[in-house]
């Protein structure tokens, strides 16, 4: 073998060796440490001096970034923790908040309580306001729901009334609308009223207490008449006329008052339908 050849033989033979020098634990490397220092090492997990300057190096390279370098502080709570806080992305102060809350849950001191109580309890600026505006959300979604069902709810009534009080549907609401107005019900009272009892019973209250101002009487602007019934009323009125044998008779024999009479309670008794 030439001496060129021996020459590069033994360089790379001291390259690998020093190559696998640095993944391998020299040994007495950390000779002159003392023992808490070696402790250290060990417990770190350290191999060799190439891999403690190494670690020495990315700790410099971090530190060097202060702004991302946050210490945690013993309490969270305590006025010393305001600087971790802010980093953190708590604003100065709390009308940097971005918070809106939707018209229908409620007006702007809402929105500045939320600011207010999000900086007093240290929240960063996207945390409060992705939770108020999740909150937000979440609560108009509800809001609409039982508006619809009470849409729904008052639908349902007004058919039901509708069919229950028949032809008289008109005069009893008018009634009804009297009483309250005679009453001094506001529309917040009202409001209250028909959600207390529902829109039907409400209406039905509020007839009775309207019969009771004028006693079997309707009341029409400011004058007393007695004129619709209800379905129920008609059919009640139609039973005592079967019990009656004179009324019955003149009704046979073509009695015009009789035949009227027979033919309007039956009108109101069961509306839509055709008698004779």
């Amino acid at each position: 073998m030439s001496e060129e050849q021996n020459a590069s033989a033994g360089a790379s033979t001291n390259q690998a060796a020093a190559t696998t020098n640095t993944s391998e634990t020299p040994k007495g490397w950390t000779e002159g440490f003392d023992a808490d220092l070696k402790g250290y090492v060990e417990k770190k997990g350290f191999k060799n001096h190439v891999e403690l300057a190494d670690s020495y190096r990315n700790l410099e390279k971090l530190v060097g970034q202060k702004e991302k370098v946050v210490l945690l502080p013993d309490k969270f709570d305590s006025p010393e923790a305001k600087d971790f806080w802010y980093k953190a992305g708590m604003p100065k102060e709390a009308k940097e908040y971005t918070i809106e809350v939707p018209k229908e849950l409620g007006d702007e001191k809402l929105a500045d309580w939320a600011k207010e109580t999000a900086h007093k309890l240290n929240m960063p600026r996207s945390m409060a306001e992705g939770f108020m505006k999740a909150f937000g959300e979440r609560s108009l979604s509800e809001y609409n729901t039982l508006q619809d069902n009470a849409k729904t709810l008052a639908k349902s009534d007004h058919d039901a009334l509708i069919k229950d009080w028949g032809a008289a549907y008109d005069q009893n609401k008018n009634i009804a609308e009297y009483a309250a107005k005679n009453f001094g019900f506001g529309e917040d009272e009202l409001k209250s009223l028909g959600a207390t009892l529902g829109p039907a019973k409400a209406m039905k209250f509020l007839l009775k207490l309207g019969t009771g101002m004028s006693e079997d009487t309707f009341i029409t602007g400011n004058k007393a008449q007695n004129s619709m019934l209800t379905p129920e009323q008609a059919q009640y009125q139609i039973k005592e006329l079967m019990k009656d044998t004179d009324f019955l008779r003149r009704r046979a024999e073509g009695d015009v008052n009789a035949k009227t009479k027979w033919a309007n309670l039956n009108k109101f008794a069961y509306p839509g339908e055709i008698t004779i």
